[in-house]
């Protein structure tokens, strides 16, 4: 059986952190599916998705060392709010995260199941509403775009994981590896 499997960068300690207070800020005040933590919904920007078999981690990374490898250093920075259907999160810049997006499809392509994020728009996910109102996206556009204001994300890229299973929200909680 395939077991759905994420790339992701992870971000900085410190950064997660304020992040981890911001999900909690707005599930304080209001109905959300999840909040950030560090252990099963850590904050990070998915840059691809591959389904593998038992055993087969190990191939994975190997063929995506050559490209954190190429890609390590880069300096990613936030943009802006985002909400797309009930998920809110910080739009992330600049354009080569695309382009280690599209340099994992290559470098698996070959030998897995893999297939593009459609429309792939770097981000990190807050959190997600329960319930779809607009009164409330507005109002958790605004928490997050003020947050931003008082603490632009940016860092050096660092690390990338391979995040094993399919969990709804996050990456961990399972098995992973981090190059």
């Amino acid at each position: 059986m395939k077991t759905k499997t994420r790339i992701v960068v992870l971000l900085p300690d410190i950064i997660n952190e304020k992040l981890i207070d911001l999900s909690r800020e707005i599930s304080e005040g209001f109905d959300t599916e999840y909040t950030l933590d560090k252990i099963e919904v850590l904050p990070h920007i998915t840059i691809g998705k591959v389904f593998i078999e038992d055993g087969e981690l190990d191939k994975v990374v190997e063929k995506i060392k050559p490209v954190f490898k190429k890609n390590k250093g880069l300096v990613i920075k936030s943009r802006d709010a985002q909400a797309c259907e009930r998920w809110f999160g910080v739009r992330i810049s600049p354009n080569e995260i695309k382009k280690i997006h599209d340099q994992i499809f290559e470098a698996l392509v070959d030998d897995f199941e893999i297939s593009k994020i459609e429309n792939f728009d770097p981000h990190v996910t807050i959190t997600r509403l329960k319930q779809d109102d607009s009164e409330h996206t507005k109002e958790v556009l605004k928490v997050i775009s003020s947050w931003l204001e008082d603490n632009p994300i940016e860092f050096a890229l660092e690390k990338i994981a391979i995040g094993v299973g399919d969990k709804p929200h996050g990456i961990f909680g399972g098995e992973y590896e981090v190059l």
